[in-house]
Parts: C-alpha cells; structure tokens; sequence
C-alpha cells in the first residue's frame, strides 16, 4: 500500500517504485518510509521548486545537491 504525502512528488513513478522497493523488499515498517518520503517531498520542493510536477529528471541530480 502507498504511502499518502502531501506533495505532488508522490506521483513520481521512480518515487512510487522506491516507496514499493522500501515496501516488499526491504519489509521496510510504515513509519520509516514516510521518513524517506517525506525526505524526498523536501528534496523535491528544494530541487526542482514547489510548482514542478512530476515525472522529475532524477539524472540531473548530482552530488552537489545531496549536501
């Protein structure tokens, strides 16, 4: 089951898949993947800005951004 964030980065496929990853193979419990969800809504927000709407280009990350 998905988790619901209040962000429009829930409806990036690559975050749904990592949300099923967390899920199914790493048995992942619910309140650590809302962390990594919620960690990821930030990142987007801070990425690409609150308007962009998914699918984001994940390729353009670089380690600059991680810091």
């Amino acid at each position: 089951m998905a988790l619901q964030i209040n962000s429009s980065a829930a409806l990036d496929p690559d975050i749904i898949r990592f949300d099923s990853y967390l899920s199914g193979e790493r048995n992942a419990s619910r309140h650590t993947r809302a962390a990594y969800l919620a960690d990821l809504s930030q990142f987007v927000a801070f990425k690409w800005g609150e308007g962009k709407k998914p699918p984001y280009n994940w390729a353009e990350v670089d380690e600059n951004d991680a810091r």
